[in-house]
């Protein structure tokens, strides 16, 4: 989801649906509602963080992204792929 990793890169909070596409993305960083009620909720502990708290998750978004969505890991990977087949 390329507006997904956008967010995170760009160190935005990121509320998303609970699936495994979202969750493989976001990792722990992410809040993730299942039925529509959950968002309030989830806003509220957004909301909650202090300055520092709220730093701490945008390093850790920006983190995911830079370890884990970077050409060099995904070129690595496709080649580790097709040394499979």
């Amino acid at each position: 989801n390329p507006s997904l990793l956008e967010a995170l890169g760009c160190g935005n909070v990121v509320i998303a649906h609970d699936n495994v596409f979202n969750r493989e993305v976001c990792g722990e960083s992410g809040y993730y509602f299942s039925k529509p009620q959950d968002i309030s909720q989830l806003m509220a502990k957004i909301e909650a963080l202090d300055t520092e708290g709220k730093t701490i998750l945008k390093t850790v978004m920006q983190n995911r992204i830079r370890d884990h969505y970077n050409w060099d890991r995904i070129a690595a990977e496709y080649l580790a792929l097709l040394d499979q087949i």
